[in-house]
């Protein structure tokens, strides 16, 4: 089926008839917003990077105690 302008331009007309043009921002809004998550929901995510493992924490160094002849 091949839409020219007439033709759209009729349905336009009457979507206007029939919602009224007050609600027809509210309308194209909520239909762009169901597009957005249909589009959303249908992309595949790419599957996540592993993680590398977390790298152990370094050890302190233990101070040797204060020797008493040096004071």
């Amino acid at each position: 089926m091949n839409l020219g302008a007439p033709e759209i331009l009729l349905l336009f007309l009457l979507v206007v008839l029939l919602f009224g043009a007050a609600r027809l921002p509210k309308l194209a809004k909520s239909l762009r917003e169901a597009r957005d998550e249909f589009n959303k929901e249908s992309t595949p995510t790419p599957p996540a990077a592993p993680t590398p493992p977390a790298a152990d924490p370094p050890l302190a160094q233990e101070t040797p105690p204060p020797d008493a002849s040096q004071s």
